[in-house]
């Protein structure tokens, strides 16, 4: 995130199934989220790729979003600035089941989310079962 490069590097484009323009607004977008005292881990990019890898690496959920299907369901909610796990919105999975796809998240209240998440599972909220490997 640090600096204008026109022409990102090929292996991001594929990684974030984007296209040069599109990657190319987002990181100015967060770069604008920044100037104005956001965190670098609250722009697009970053949260994308935390998104992401939570769900996959941590979680063992499959993760089938591009980086611009994702961020084209957050400006459809309007929630964007009020993000945030726990606390703000969230990007849920419809009845907590399935891939992080399209037709299968919505926008919805995290504290709500995560307290159905902790009843399917019986487990107080906060807490959730790790994925192994």
């Amino acid at each position: 995130m640090t600096g204008r490069r026109k022409n990102p590097p090929i292996h991001l484009l594929d990684a974030y199934g984007c296209t040069k323009e599109q990657w190319l607004f987002l990181r100015d977008f967060g770069l604008s989220m920044v100037e104005v005292g956001a965190s670098k881990d609250a722009t697009p990019l970053r949260a994308y790729q935390h998104q992401r890898f939570a769900a996959e690496s941590r979680r063992g959920i499959p993760f089938r979003l591009t980086i611009w299907e994702w961020w084209g369901i957050w400006q459809a909610s309007g929630k964007w600035p009020e993000r945030g796990v726990g606390r703000g919105y969230m990007m849920c999975r419809k009845g907590d089941k399935g891939a992080y796809e399209a037709g299968n998240v919505y926008i919805g209240p995290g504290d709500k989310n995560l307290s159905d998440a902790a009843k399917k599972c019986d487990l107080p909220i906060g807490v959730a079962h790790a994925a192994k490997g």
